[in-house]
């Protein structure tokens, strides 16, 4: 993995022994945008957290493979046990993902949590008539080119949070609660309720948060 100037440095050297050959390897060009969601491929090309290591069989691909004997001298005998297998290319996969709704979203967050000091934070932004994510953001977050540099306490930083992390809902669950009376026609936007600070439910009594 060495940039283009030290590939080019080592070379003018001319060191006996030393020799330069090109390599294929997964580069992330928006660098730690989407990072958590699409995780990172290794040193030893295997798709590790995100889609990279679900997805990771199917983008892959297949080796080529070329076997043949050869006599004394190394030339290829003809009508010897030869086969060949020719590579698979992996797999494309689409997301549903917005880049510009992704960048937005992981700007504010990284805000959010550096105004709050908070340990961490996820947003999923969805579209409400197809349910297509457009937007998954994790912060911290971490750069897939340089995934080597992420010191080993820090590794819960590879993680999804959005999808992988236990979240309590709280009171941004009451949304799902007027959705489901919207859905089942028992109120209306017109209903009106009075709110007296109690209910009670088989026999229970039930209080708002501030009795």
């Amino acid at each position: 993995k060495l940039t283009e100037d030290e590939s080019k440095k080592i070379q003018e050297a001319k060191q006996k022994g030393v020799v330069v050959s090109s390599e294929s390897w997964r580069y992330y060009p928006e660098g730690d945008l989407g990072a958590n969601l699409l995780g990172f491929v290794n040193d030893e090309r295997k798709g590790n957290y995100g889609l990279e290591e679900y997805f990771n069989q199917e983008l892959r691909g297949v080796d080529g493979q070329l076997k043949e004997e050869a006599d004394t001298s190394g030339v290829t005998i003809v009508f010897g046990n030869n086969t060949s297998r020719p590579a698979v290319d992996g797999d494309d996969i689409y997301l549903t993902i917005d880049r510009y709704i992704q960048m937005e979203a992981e700007k504010l967050l990284t805000e959010s949590v550096k105004k709050f000091s908070a340990a961490s934070g996820s947003v999923i932004v969805m579209d409400p008539k197809s349910g297509q994510i457009l937007a998954m953001a994790n912060a911290p977050t971490f750069n897939p080119n340089e995934y080597e540099k992420v010191s080993e306490k820090d590794y819960g930083v590879f993680k999804n949070r959005a999808i992988l992390d236990v979240y309590e809902p709280g009171s941004v669950f009451k949304v799902i609660t007027m959705a489901a009376g919207l859905d089942a026609g028992k109120i209306t936007p017109e209903t009106k309720y009075i709110d007296t600070g109690q209910i009670i439910l088989d026999g229970h009594k039930i209080m708002n948060s501030d009795k």
